[in-house]
């Protein structure tokens, strides 16, 4: 951090923002750019549109809910998972007709998943496109991870990279935010963020579906929030700045 060939620092999170300014003034500037730069293929002129895939309530019976992240731990208890199927057991014992699905590397016998089991699809990993037809379905996407759990100082970005790219398709995000790092969107208009837990999922599930436009509204919303956030205008154009002003400062000298 301290090497005179450091021009600049572009960070993608508030914590490791003030992490880094914390470090004093030797620094060179930091600029921060919130998001992250996903796959081109998400932002067509009709991208995320679900006009051939209805929601709940809005000519569909079944909640379909997803989750969608890499195992890092035996039972993926960093990601959130045995949250996820718990989650989607007590939305069951409330009456809802939840169908669940996993993508990434978790499997049937992670967790036990009992009476649920009928009802949980396993997709494996998915590269974009496929994951893209397989979004285009869903709901809602949960995300009820929490930092430190794998090792101290493991953590994840707000929100993670497949929260985007599913929101991109037009699937309402349910997410946790335990650090609070939500600087770009509105709880209960574009996204909803809940505590770790199971009990407090699925109270604000219950509660968006009480509207019959619920699931609808909040992800159409917050698909629009998202292409907004990690639009070419918003991800690549300041990395770009940046870059071309430490070209330019190398030229100078």
């Amino acid at each position: 951090m301290t090497s005179p060939r450091l021009a600049g620092i572009l960070t993608t999170q508030p914590q490791v923002t003030e992490y880094l300014v914390g470090m004093g003034p030797r620094l060179p500037p930091v600029d921060e750019v919130l998001g992250v730069v996903v796959n081109g293929s998400y932002f067509g002129p009709e991208g995320g549109l679900r006009r051939e895939h209805p929601y709940v309530g809005l000519g569909k019976e079944h909640l379909d809910v997803l989750f969608a992240a890499h195992r890092y731990d035996e039972r993926g208890v960093h990601k959130g998972y045995p949250v996820f199927i718990e989650v989607c057991r007590l939305l069951r014992r409330a009456g809802v007709p939840v169908r669940a699905h996993v993508v990434g590397g978790h499997r049937a016998d992670d967790v036990p998943l009992g009476d649920l089991g009928p009802h949980v699809t396993f997709h494996g990993a998915l590269v974009t496109d496929r994951f893209q037809y397989a979004a285009l379905g869903m709901d809602l996407v949960l995300s009820p991870n929490r930092p430190d759990l794998v090792r101290p100082g493991a953590r994840d970005g707000f929100p993670t990279g497949s929260c985007v790219e599913a929101a991109l398709c037009g699937v309402g995000v349910v997410c946790s935010d335990e650090l609070d790092q939500n600087r770009l969107f509105t709880d209960g208009e574009d996204i909803l963020i809940s505590a770790p837990d199971p009990e407090h999922y699925c109270a604000r599930i219950l509660d968006l579906l009480q509207r019959p436009d619920g699931v609808a509204h909040l992800a159409e919303s917050g698909r629009r929030a998202f292409r907004r956030a990690h639009s070419t205008e918003a991800q690549f154009v300041p990395r770009k700045d940046l870059l071309f002003a430490a070209l330019g400062a190398v030229r100078d000298t």
